[in-house]
């Protein structure tokens, strides 16, 4: 049976690993990525002139046109990106800023209920993800002070902060799917992708990018941090008990308890009850004889 200390050992290696996996997740831009054969589309411009009429102002100046990958807060580009975009530099790559948290009212007073269902999904994801962590920087802070101090109590408050934290983290990378599935399939106008011209669609390749396998993956091994922060708190009750029952154990007499090897019980030899019933003081009559039993009274 696993002890406490490799409980807890378990629990601090799976804690820093998903920490680090779930930050560096949420942090970089590469949750979906979308390739645009830019090529292919040349060459349909090439052999229709009216296709190449309707978007060639687009093909320059739309994102829709160009590679970029989409994060929780950024959409970064390649080698090209649209003219005029105003992007910034983040850790050597072309970024700008994903502004479908906060659209301008001028957009928003003429949304569909799809697209305010996707607006305030978006925004309660962001929400899940800072609770989540936030709930989880309070669980380390109080699973230091648990192994300190060696408190099941503690360990068992750690663990239950845990939980809720990965059920905040869960909840946050579900909605992001649910509002991945409606920007493919429910939402039909622009710029979302059953809008899109037909050429677009044929050019462009999309998959899940390797921040969110990195999300997934913390959010697993925290996970299984707060399953072995349950079990440290089980293993730390079943020591302690154990501890007490060796340390209390030697001040019980033996004659007290039972013989174990023959099942009698030692009878308990109290004062004035040798053979009698117990026999309680008190005031009686004192009964006296007038025959007197001594030298040469017997033959009376």
């Amino acid at each position: 049976m696993l002890s406490s200390p490799m409980m807890l050992s378990f629990t601090t290696i799976f804690s820093l690993l998903g920490v680090v996996l779930m930050i560096v997740g949420l942090s970089f831009d590469n949750w979906v990525e979308y390739q645009v054969n830019r090529r292919d589309i040349v060459n349909a411009f090439t052999h229709d002139q009216d296709l190449n009429m309707k978007l060639k102002d687009a093909f320059v100046s739309n994102k829709l046109f160009y590679s970029r990958n989409y994060g929780l807060f950024n959409i970064c580009f390649g080698d090209t990106l649209p003219n005029g975009i105003g992007s910034y530099n983040k850790l050597g790559v072309n970024c700008i800023t994903y502004n479908d948290y906060f659209p301008q009212d001028s957009e928003s007073m003429h949304f569909t209920q799809l697209q305010n269902i996707r607006l305030w999904l978006m925004r309660g994801l962001v929400v899940s993800f800072a609770v989540g962590l936030l709930l989880l920087f309070i669980s380390f802070a109080i699973g230091v002070t648990a192994c300190w101090g060696r408190s099941q109590r503690y360990v068992t408050t750690t663990a239950v902060v845990m939980l809720f934290s990965m059920l905040f983290f869960f909840i946050g990378l579900g909605i992001w799917h649910y509002v991945d599935y409606m920007e493919r399939n429910q939402l039909d106008m622009a710029p979302f992708y059953k809008a899109w011209e037909p050429i677009l669609k044929q050019t462009t390749r999309i998959s899940y990018g390797w921040t969110l396998v990195l999300a997934w993956t913390g959010a697993a091994f925290l996970s299984i941090a707060t399953i072995f922060m349950f079990l440290s708190a089980h293993a730390l009750k079943r020591e302690d008990d154990k501890a007490f029952e060796a340390k209390h154990g030697g001040y019980a007499l033996s004659s007290y308890y039972p013989d174990m090897k023959t099942g009698t019980i030692v009878p308990s030899y109290n004062y004035n009850t040798y053979g009698y019933g117990q026999h309680y003081p008190g005031y009686y009559q004192q009964q006296y004889n007038n025959q007197y039993y001594g030298y040469m009274t017997y033959g009376r």
